[in-house]
């Protein structure tokens, strides 16, 4: 197992949160929202992981780069798998 940790992809507020500490997630698995400007941005599991922490709860003001979630991932999905895997998630959507 190895711990990543997933950052904002832009500034905003936290919009809503969808997944609790320890819960299993798979590849594409949305994890919580954040609300923007002018469009919301679903962050989003990167691989077979546990949730290890949420680092922000509903409401939080976030920034560029900030950390939001720790997760623990299962080393043995292959990567190829993850990628296909992303690659059919949505991960924005306009407002």
């Amino acid at each position: 197992m190895s711990s990543s940790t997933l950052n904002a992809p832009m500034s905003g507020t936290v919009w809503s949160i969808k997944v609790h500490e320890k819960e299993h997630v798979h590849a594409g698995h949305a994890l919580l929202t954040i609300l923007g400007d002018k469009a919301t941005h679903m962050i989003a599991a990167d691989a077979e992981a546990a949730v290890d922490r949420l680092l922000v709860t509903v409401g939080d003001t976030v920034v560029l780069g900030q950390p939001l979630v720790e997760l623990e991932e299962d080393d043995e999905q292959p990567q190829a798998e993850r990628n296909r895997l992303l690659d059919d998630a949505p991960d924005w959507e306009l407002i």
